[in-house]
């Protein structure tokens, strides 16, 4: 494979920051495609939802998708060169010294337990789609019937409640901060898979009082944890929408956002990051999978996504996507049992540790109150608990960005 100076550069560069000293080797080329994107934008395959999932990943196949296997490949180089350059050492990548670093984030596709506003507005979208020619009679009548399930919820549980404060209070806990990600107040145009639930004026309760969203976003930033796009499933490749969609979480927030995850991880390579860059977003945290856990592209650190068609690097930062809940525990996906989901979990933290790499985890608020969610809350609990008894540095997205960003530019692991 011959590749430009563009790409030699940008691979270079990478080498340097993930590796924490210069080295003067040669990267298989099969990582090379794996690092460029070429592996996955290759792959003309896209599953139901119009994703790139596990299925479609040439390192699934190998029997790899567990391994951060790029991150293995480095550590064993920079051994190498260690104990041939004698005392010198790779610098650490983390700050204050940490082994590694851990990501916690959420995605809010509900605010509180099906709050019949909420649900109302939902219907409304979803006959705005079928006008729009994107809705089967079988997903119409299957959705009719989770909008019934969910009124008769209603008529259970406070419209009202929301579930916010165990995980604030479970974060403080520990002394840690999350992303969370919020849909934008109104999208241009819905799509079936979008829940559109809530908007910024709608109210819950949150520590005792009744609140707008929009005060509880400001809440979050002003404690230290941080407010991130959650674009919608149509926006993944349109960046005015994008755009639009960030505006409107500024206005309300009264502040700037710099992070996103696309919506149900509606992702392509070739069109995405570029429509996020183009949007104005410095951190993009969607690069994962819906259906299982592991590395999308056997990388557990961040990286600058490459633009192939103009052949250079885009200015949107990538924190890898490793572990989600659903994936793990949802009956459509893995479907393990709270226990082993919490084994598979600590397997894989344990292996990016190993490494000094990265690690992001995703974990939706509203299955906190879910019947039919028992046991994810407390994974997610335990998960925090074994985080805590290790040498780790555990930040939103934008916190970590900010830090390897800022190593870019100065060139070098300070």
């Amino acid at each position: 494979m011959s590749l430009s100076a563009n790409q030699k550069r940008y691979l270079i560069q990478h080498l340097h920051l993930w590796c924490g000293l210069p080295l003067d080797i040669e990267i298989p080329f099969e990582y090379v495609s794996l690092i460029l994107g070429l592996s996955e934008n290759e792959l003309p395959f896209f599953d139901r939802r119009g994703n790139k999932d596990f299925q479609h990943n040439p390192l699934f196949w190998a029997g790899h998708i567990l391994e951060p296997v790029i991150n293995r490949w480095l550590h064993k180089e920079i051994n190498k060169c260690c104990k041939i350059k004698g005392n010198q050492k790779p610098l650490p990548v983390w700050p204050d010294g940490k082994t590694f670093a851990v990501c916690l984030t959420h995605d809010v596709d509900l605010i509180t337990i099906n709050s019949l506003p909420g649900m109302r507005r939902y219907l409304m979208n979803k006959l705005r789609s079928q006008n729009r020619g994107k809705a089967k009679i079988k997903n119409w009548a299957i959705d009719i019937l989770r909008l019934m399930n969910s009124v008769a919820k209603s008529l259970l549980f406070s419209g009202n409640k929301s579930f916010f404060e165990p995980w604030l209070e479970l974060e403080d806990k520990f002394g840690f901060r999350s992303t969370f990600f919020f849909f934008p107040d109104q999208a241009s145009y819905y799509h079936l898979l979008d829940g559109a639930w809530y908007r910024y004026h709608d109210e819950l309760f949150f520590e005792g009082c009744m609140i707008k969203l929009q005060e509880l976003m400001q809440q979050l930033e002003t404690r230290g944890w941080e407010v991130g796009l959650h674009g919608t499933f149509a926006s993944f490749d349109d960046s005015q929408e994008l755009r639009k969609q960030k505006e409107q979480i500024e206005t309300f927030l009264g502040s700037q956002i710099v992070s996103i995850r696309q919506h149900n991880l509606h992702f392509d390579i070739s069109k995405t990051p570029k429509a996020q860059s183009q949007a104005g977003f410095k951190y993009d945290s969607t690069f994962g999978f819906n259906r299982i856990i592991g590395f999308r592209n056997g990388l557990a650190f961040p990286f600058y996504h490459y633009d192939l068609q103009e052949d250079q690097s885009l200015p949107i930062l990538q924190i890898p996507l490793h572990i989600q809940d659903t994936a793990l525990l949802r009956a459509d996906n893995l479907d393990l049992a709270p226990e082993l989901a919490l084994c598979y979990a600590k397997d894989l933290i344990d292996k990016v540790e190993n490494i000094n790499g990265l690690v992001t985890l995703l974990w939706h608020p509203n299955v906190y109150n879910d019947k039919h969610c028992y046991g994810w809350y407390w994974v997610y609990e335990e998960l925090l608990k074994y985080i805590a008894t290790k040498d780790a540095w555990v930040a939103p997205v934008r916190e970590i960005g900010a830090w390897w960003e800022n190593l870019s530019k100065k060139g070098e692991i300070s």
